[in-house]
């Protein structure tokens, strides 16, 4: 029986957490290097931290099921 790491689920779960923390680095770089609309630049750090807790709620909830299931 695969471990849960194996499923292609989580992989593609933890690939999609790691580019939401690297597009809030990336917004983090622009931020510090060109002057931009401080509201402008929040609603993405707001909106990119929001999606970055639901994508890890979402590998809490099907690892937490993975293992129920054994």
């Amino acid at each position: 029986m695969k471990s849960y790491k194996d499923l292609e689920i989580y992989q593609f779960l933890t690939y999609a957490h790691a580019s939401c923390d690297e597009t809030i680095l990336h917004l983090n770089f622009i931020n510090d290097t060109h002057k931009l609309n401080k509201e402008e630049i929040n609603y993405y750090f707001e909106k990119y931290d929001e999606l970055g807790r639901k994508i890890n709620k979402y590998i809490q909830y099907v690892e937490s099921e993975w293992k129920s299931c054994k």
